[in-house]
């Protein structure tokens, strides 16, 4: 007879970078396997948030062994699911997967009971979409699609010469202090797209850096990419217009799209109209 799968799901505060270094090194490893993503200065950063014991989650340990983590972090009155992973069960026929799900039901059930959460979100890019489906749909989440492209370079022709600014733009390299400028400008450009509904913004557009967002910077910073990330701004100001910010480009061997899932969940009554599901 196959054992069933024993696991014991504990407060991700109570453990330290070191004893989730193998899982995120593994994590690593698989985001560079399905998405073609060097994911290690998200991870070193995920390590620093988990040393000051401040981040909220939990951890899954099977004899013993850390098998799976997740994580969330609070923007306002929105809980967002950052990441959930997981490595296959030593003594058991149970998938990965399975310890995932596990994590997000456990995550998931704390949210809805948490005073003051109105909204739970998630995107969970690196496993494909419709893998913990079954966690969201069973307690109401809406599930959206989001499409990962991919694109041979190799063999494409020069790009056009490039056109002029308009005058008073200048482009000029990327600093850390554009992140509050970045969060005015994107939560403007959101207003009325269909994102705006399956991602909550705050209308008073604080410009303040949350947690989640600097997971998603961390690998475009100028130290890593200098040539890569540019903003065309104004030239007797300190706003600009667009940003346009590249992690890394290389030759990809093959051109493709897959499908990756968004899961919402308003709590509110007040906040209970979502767009339709795409």
């Amino acid at each position: 007879m196959t054992p069933a799968l024993q696991l014991e799901i504990l407060d991700l505060r109570h453990f330290s970078a070191a004893s989730l270094r193998p899982l995120l090194e593994a994590e690593s490893r698989l985001w560079s396997e399905r998405l073609e993503w060097d994911y290690r200065a998200s991870a070193d950063l995920l390590l620093q948030y988990l040393d000051s014991r401040l981040l909220p989650g939990y951890v899954a340990i099977e004899n013993g062994r850390v098998a799976g983590y997740l994580f969330c972090v609070y923007e306002e009155r929105k809980a967002v699911i950052g990441d959930v992973f997981a490595i296959r069960p030593q003594n058991s026929e149970a998938t990965a997967t399975d310890i995932e799900l596990r994590l997000l039901e456990s995550l998931i059930e704390l949210l809805q009971n948490s005073p003051g959460v109105e909204r739970i979100e998630s995107q969970l890019l690196l496993h494909p979409h419709g893998l913990h489906a079954d966690a969201f749909r069973t307690v109401s989440f809406q599930i959206y699609n989001r499409l990962f492209m991919r694109l041979d370079l190799s063999g494409l022709s020069p790009a056009p010469a490039r056109h002029s600014l308009p005058e008073g733009l200048a482009m000029r390299p990327w600093r850390e202090d554009d992140f509050n400028a970045a969060a005015h400008l994107i939560s403007g450009a959101y207003e009325g797209h269909l994102d705006s509904h399956s991602t909550a913004r705050s209308p008073a557009r604080s410009g303040s850096c949350t947690t989640s967002s600097a997971f998603l910077v961390a690998d475009c910073s100028t130290q890593r990419h200098p040539a890569c990330s540019c903003i065309p701004a104004a030239t007797k100001s300190p706003q600009f217009c667009f940003a346009r910010a590249c992690v890394k480009m290389w030759p990809i061997l093959r051109s493709s799209a897959s499908r990756r899932t968004v899961a919402v969940t308003d709590l509110a009554p007040s906040l209970s109209t979502i767009a339709p599901r795409i």
